[in-house]
């Protein structure tokens, strides 16, 4: 049972890539599990587990840019003017009443906007900066998103249906994901900034062995 292949999540970034292909592994075992009748081990062990390492992703995800960018910004002298935008943001999002986690894309828009006037030769540092916030609130939207539509999935479908209907909420949430993901590494690939050779995110030890134990199984229910 493929849901879905780690061909199709390929990026050509090493990081992203294994962790991209440990997510289309946990999904096939999800799928394989409800296909295979268990669909309460599917639901209640397999898809938390999943989504939590796909949360866990996507920060790391985040993480590694943001890291990769500020290091570009030290070599190329943007090191203060790094500092300079985001203390400033700071304060900008006190005055609102909010805080580094609760601003929206809006928010961040709004203030770049306004400070980046005070310099318009240095384009490709806020063309970054606006790119890995995109991504940022993006990966926010599609998680939530993914929840919405595992959400409309009734447990109680036949085993056939429920892989059909996540099948179709899958694909249409990873494509936009790797939409993305497929910029910010041509992006980054474009001003030579090196991101993609981290070490990549791995779930816990005992999530990679249930996920495999269901892979390699030949159809034999997982209870006995």
């Amino acid at each position: 049972m493929t849901l879905i292949s780690r061909e199709e999540l390929l990026l050509g970034c090493s990081f992203a890539d294994v962790e991209h292909g440990i997510i289309a592994d946990a999904l096939n075992a999800i799928a394989k599990a409800i296909a295979m009748g268990e669909k309460e081990f599917a639901f209640k062990t397999l898809l938390p587990a999943s989504l939590d390492y796909l949360e866990k992703h996507l920060t790391h995800e985040e993480k590694v840019l943001e890291n990769a960018f500020f290091y570009w910004a030290e070599e190329r002298n943007y090191g203060d003017l790094y500092e300079e935008f985001f203390g400033n943001f700071h304060n900008y999002l006190i005055e609102k009443d909010k805080n580094l986690k609760e601003y929206t894309y809006r928010d961040f828009l709004e203030f770049a906007e306004a400070f980046k006037v005070k310099y318009p030769k240095e384009e490709e540092f806020f063309r970054i900066l606006e790119l890995i916030e995109h991504q940022k609130h993006g990966h926010k939207n599609v998680s939530r998103l993914l929840r919405k539509e595992l959400s409309k999935i009734d447990p109680s479908e036949e085993p056939k249906r429920i892989v059909e209907q996540l099948g179709v909420a899958l694909s249409f949430v990873l494509n936009r994901v790797l939409k993305m993901d497929r910029k910010y590494v041509e992006f980054y690939r474009n001003y030579n900034i090196p991101a993609c050779e981290e070490k990549p995110l791995y779930p816990p030890k005992e999530v990679l062995e249930l996920i495999e134990s269901v892979l390699k199984n030949d159809g034999i229910p997982l209870s006995e």
